[in-house]
């Protein structure tokens, strides 16, 4: 009897699973770009464990089953882009789990040697249009050293043309972008300064009032430039970008708008509008509002200003953000 309790033991425990009391390992890990900067919007595959969550800042945890050396990654979005390293996806676990491992992802060398000629190609026909002279971007005006390269990376020309044409239209639609974006944010900070500095004087000075006034004015035109032009630049980003570039430079544009139009000028600037009506009517000798609507028109104009502060460090954060992406890409 003793043997056969002791065979039913012995059984039940192989019959068991193999992992049962292995216990778990933590992976954690940081998806970046080629210059080190974090990609959003990322889904991996840990091969055998599972997708883990990728936040904004391009990290992840992840537990893993049992104790692996190493594991097997598998990149699945976005499209377009390679796993460049660990290499062949294979990564090796760190001892130290507090290790972040690096998670690196990018376009692969064909995609990005034909992107590297093709914007040498861009640039030499935009220089020559700006001389007068017209140039066929074809490849047959190409040196023999590029057609070499070319035909031994076995690169389409219909590839090469579309990437010479999304170069060029980058180059035009970049600084008008950034220019406007520039703009705007220093119309917002220059409207800041002004009621800071002369909001308190503007119910006895009329000259105070003039120059909010002209402070208003020209931040509004900052504001309708980039206002107006919204679906222009989010339709150019995904016209002349690749779609796993056009996909982030589009989301992180997108959170540059909703700080500037949704928080900062629906919560902030247009109170500071309603504050220099009452003020403007100060001066007014028919319709002059009472002192304490003055006085309340100054103190809710002197709390925007203050919450600016903070909402404008939040815009240019996300601006910078932007601005690194798109000249990066």
């Amino acid at each position: 009897m003793t043997h056969l309790l002791r065979g039913a033991l012995l059984l039940s425990l192989v019959a068991a699973d193999p992992l049962q009391g292995q216990g778990t390992t933590l992976l954690r890990g940081r998806v970046v770009d080629v210059q080190g900067a974090p990609v959003r919007s990322v889904r991996l595959r840990i091969v055998g464990h599972g997708e883990p969550e990728v936040f904004n800042s391009g990290e992840f945890d992840i537990q893993l089953s049992g104790r692996p050396r190493q594991v097997e990654v598998e990149l699945i979005e976005p499209k377009g882009l390679e796993l460049l390293y660990p290499l062949k996806g294979a990564l090796a676990i760190p001892a130290d789990a507090n290790t972040r491992v690096p998670i690196v992802i990018g376009k692969s060398e064909r995609a990005l040697i034909n992107d590297v000629l093709a914007n040498r190609v861009a640039q030499l026909t935009t220089t020559l249009d700006k001389n007068g002279i017209k140039v066929d971007s074809s490849l047959e005006n190409l040196s023999g050293t590029m057609r070499r390269i070319i035909d031994l990376l076995e690169i389409r020309e219909s590839d090469m043309r579309a990437s010479i044409d999304a170069q060029k239209h980058q180059a035009e639609i970049k600084p008008a972008l950034l220019r406007a974006w520039d703009n705007y944010v220093l119309e917002i900070k220059d409207l800041r300064d002004a009621f800071r500095l002369v909001v308190s004087f503007a119910a006895r000075n009329i000259g105070a009032v003039q120059a909010l006034q002209a402070a208003v004015n020209e931040y509004n035109s900052a504001f309708v430039t980039v206002n107006n032009n919204r679906n222009t630049f989010h339709s150019n980003l995904s016209a002349y970008w690749t779609a796993a570039e056009a996909a982030g430079l589009s989301r992180d544009l997108a959170e540059v708008y909703t700080e500037a139009v949704e928080t900062i000028h629906k919560g902030y600037v247009l109170p500071l509008n309603e504050s220099l009506v009452v003020l403007q009517r100060a001066h007014m000798g028919d319709s002059r509002p009472s002192s304490q609507q003055i006085a309340n028109a100054v103190a809710e104009a002197d709390r925007a200003v203050r919450q600016l502060d903070v909402r404008i460090n939040v815009l240019e954060e996300r601006y910078a953000r932007f601005r690194n992406a798109l000249e990066r890409n």
